[in-house]
């Protein structure tokens, strides 16, 4: 009997491996992948703009770049050197190269753009304002060969009056100090602790179901500038055993946001999946809010009862409790850049089932963007969050939440950069939320925490997600055949 069973787990085996084979070979992986040199400045731009605009203003961006040709390989500067037809298809940029023969090599190149925001009034002129020097600096970030820059500054300048001011090198620069030459202040400091301690201590019994047993990853205030996070304390996975304990880590460990694992403590398996969608700055609320109430809708279809938090940022989660206890036994694998052997004797079958985990969320996206874009009203979706040509103007799902000791935000955690709280909402509002003082909404819940409460989620089925993966298998192929962008612009996009 145990021959048996040995025999049937070697041939599931080898049926795996050679349908992983046959997709892996499908994939043509980049040689030189993308690698970006400089942090992303969005949120400065928003949190340092929003907070300096005193009125209506004309905005003048300019981004600065200086990088070596001898560090540029391929394709990447051959787009550079085509930024004319960037600059025909952009109206509102003014460029400027500086440097001499392209065939030279170390030749340092400098490139200045600048482009002028629309002139806003009205009452939300400082929404608007903002969002359009976002739009622009995005679009600006979304140039490729940009990533290989040695050198970068950023202003923002209002009427002559310069708002904004940042500059930093890359790591391979002689100029590097150790750091990039930017700073950065989250949403929550060490002097906000004791007004932190006294929202939580309210709302533990209402948050305390969602983080217990959970392993936990904490970001703790310092006095200024990037918060510390910790995941471990005696080299033992941080965890709620008991209400109080939440209080406690924010005392102890000065700690306002949450980070719980979609497993259990002393679990090796998932028991719950999260699609995490995040809209791009450019994404009409409206098109997130039908976007998600009618993904919820489609995953009910296939039996996943799932509830919504808002998360404290743009975006929202999508939960579903799940017993997900192994992996489907039609499972499309998206190939990997290992092999499956070298795969498995990393990972082995418990690997195997969180590697389905993150693929159920990315065919479940996709498929739903297929299914819609099939009756004739398709959502601009994206599962490929490196890609900044898809990511710049879509509704991102976040695939990564499915992996092992990660997680998401949990309910009632405060935001790391803006402050607000996560909440449990039922439909996606039909108007954007206001934008408050970060204690604001911390004050409001503590005095009123049933508005943390949220009905108990039974189990899904797990035949749910065999269901997808059965009627979906094509998708992952297909996908991989002809590329991110192909795949959604013929399926997905509208």
């Amino acid at each position: 009997m145990e021959e048996l069973r040995r025999r049937l787990e070697e041939d599931e085996l080898r049926r795996l491996e050679e349908r992983y084979e046959k997709l892996r070979k499908l994939r043509e992986y980049k040689k030189d992948r993308l690698h970006e040199v400089f942090p992303d400045l969005t949120r400065l731009i928003d949190d340092t703009l929003f907070k300096k605009l005193e009125g209506p203003k004309e905005l003048e961006l300019d981004i600065e770049l200086e990088w070596d040709k001898s560090k540029l390989r391929g394709k990447p500067w051959r787009s550079l050197t085509n930024l004319l037809s960037v600059k025909e298809s952009w109206q509102d940029f003014l460029f400027s190269i500086e440097g001499k023969d392209v065939q030279l090599p170390k030749i340092e190149y400098k490139l200045a753009i600048k482009v002028k925001p629309k002139y806003y009034k009205g009452r939300f002129w400082r929404l608007a304002t903002v969002r359009d020097a976002l739009k622009y600096y995005n679009l600006v970030q979304s140039i490729q060969p940009l990533h290989f820059a040695e050198y970068m500054k950023v202003s923002v300048t209002a009427e002559g009056k310069k708002l904004l001011e940042e500059s930093f090198v890359s790591k391979d620069c002689k100029d590097y100090t150790g750091k990039p030459k930017i700073t950065y202040k989250d949403s929550i400091t060490l002097e906000d602790i004791p007004k932190v301690v006294r929202y939580y201590k309210p709302i533990e019994k209402f948050i305390f179901d969602d983080l217990k047993d959970r392993g936990l990853t904490l970001t703790c205030a310092v006095r200024e500038g990037e918060s510390i996070v910790r995941k471990y304390a005696n080299k033992r996975r941080l965890v709620v055993r008991k209400p109080e304990d939440i209080s406690n880590m924010v005392e102890n460990y000065l700690a306002y946001e949450f980070v719980v694992d979609t497993n259990l403590i002393d679990k090796a398996y998932p028991d719950r999946i999260i699609w995490d969608i995040d809209p791009s700055p450019y994404i009409n609320y409206a098109i997130l809010r039908d976007f998600v109430n009618e993904f919820r809708g489609w995953l009910a279809e296939f039996g996943f009862l799932t509830k919504l938090r808002r998360t404290g940022g743009r975006g929202v989660h999508v939960i579903a409790n799940l017993d997900y206890t192994k992996r489907p036994d039609n499972y499309p694998s998206y190939p990997r850049q290992l092999k499956f052997g070298t795969l498995y004797s990393r990972v082995g079958g418990e690997g195997l089932v969180w590697n389905s985990a993150q693929d159920l969320i990315k065919v479940s996206s996709l498929a739903f963007g297929y299914e819609k874009k099939k009756k004739g009203r398709g959502f601009p979706l994206t599962i490929e969050k490196e890609d900044p040509s898809q990511r710049l103007w879509n509704i991102y799902v976040d695939w990564s939440t499915a992996i092992k000791d990660k997680g998401v935000r949990s309910l009632g955690s405060i935001h790391k950069t803006t402050g607000r709280i996560c909440l449990p909402i039922e439909l996606m509002p039909s108007r954007k939320f206001e934008i408050l003082d970060k204690f604001s909404e911390i004050r409001r819940v503590a005095a009123n925490p049933s508005l943390l409460y949220e009905s108990p989620l039974p189990k899904s089925s797990f035949q749910a997600v065999e269901e997808v993966f059965r009627k979906y298998s094509w998708v992952s192929e297909e996908y991989i055949n002809l590329g991110p962008e192909k795949f959604c612009a013929k399926y997905v996009w509208p």
